[in-house]
């Protein structure tokens, strides 16, 4: 009887182990998706200003060669 007592006791002290591990594990995810999705954020912020300046950059060369066809004379 003491053995059954002592194998229950000590499968709930492994339970509870787990459970630990479970809940530790399961916040340290929870922390990291939370640093993905602020990371896949800051990454589309900066897409989205890339192509911004991409846009400028290409009305900035659209407006250099008519200028440029404006002032030479033919």
């Amino acid at each position: 009887m003491k053995q059954i007592a002592r194998n229950q006791s000590q499968l709930e002290f492994s339970k509870a182990s787990v459970e630990e591990e479970v809940q530790s594990r399961t916040e340290e995810l929870h922390g990291r998706t939370k640093e993905l999705e602020e990371e896949v954020g800051k990454r589309k912020e900066l897409q989205s200003q890339l192509v911004q300046a991409q846009r400028m950059e290409s009305i900035g060369q659209l407006a250099s060669g008519v200028a440029r066809e404006i002032n030479t004379p033919t």
